[in-house]
């Protein structure tokens, strides 16, 4: 689908849009990430002997690196699906004539805000409150925030663990 949409952009000097849609853990986030991935490694060979000056991240490297930060605030665990998004999201990305990519804007909306202090049986709040809980506790941070545990959280004590997920990484 990116392929045929880059293609058709360049080949049509066209505007493109790819719209992902499904039922909750059909795999939207994951096709995201995925096509993301696919404009940003285009990029990356497009551009090998294009420097670019001193330590500014490229923006494709900028759209991949907030992906995880958006997760954190914005996905729970709920009872079909271990990372679900609690929100919408419109990523807009706009390339030159010739193809490089130019810029990409990510606007986030309905955001499920009664998730912060509700969860349902086996379901968890947004991943950031157990990352923080997990990995500044054991740091000065932490102490100075006054943080523990997360099973020590009201919000956050319904379910604290996620099978095969690493809270201290994925807080690092």
């Amino acid at each position: 689908v990116a392929a045929a949409s880059y293609t058709a952009m360049l080949g049509d000097s066209r505007n493109q849009s790819i719209i992902i849609s499904g039922e909750s853990g059909a795999g939207k986030t994951e096709a995201t990430k995925r096509i993301l991935a696919y404009f940003a490694n285009l990029q990356k060979s497009s551009s090998a002997g294009d420097h670019r000056g001193g330590d500014r991240m490229s923006i494709e490297e900028q759209v991949l690196r907030s992906n995880p930060i958006l997760e954190a605030f914005g996905n729970a665990k709920t009872i079909r699906n271990d990372n679900s998004s609690r929100f919408g999201k419109f990523i807009d990305i706009e390339f030159d004539n010739s193809g490089k990519l130019q810029s990409a804007r990510i606007s986030n909306y309905l955001l499920e805000k009664s998730r912060i202090v509700t969860q349902q049986p086996n379901e968890r709040g947004y991943h950031a409150f157990y990352q923080l809980c997990a990995g500044a506790s054991k740091t000065d941070l932490g102490a100075s925030l006054g943080l523990q545990d997360a099973r020590q959280h009201a919000y956050a004590s319904v379910c604290t663990q996620i099978s095969g997920v690493d809270d201290v990484s994925s807080f690092e």
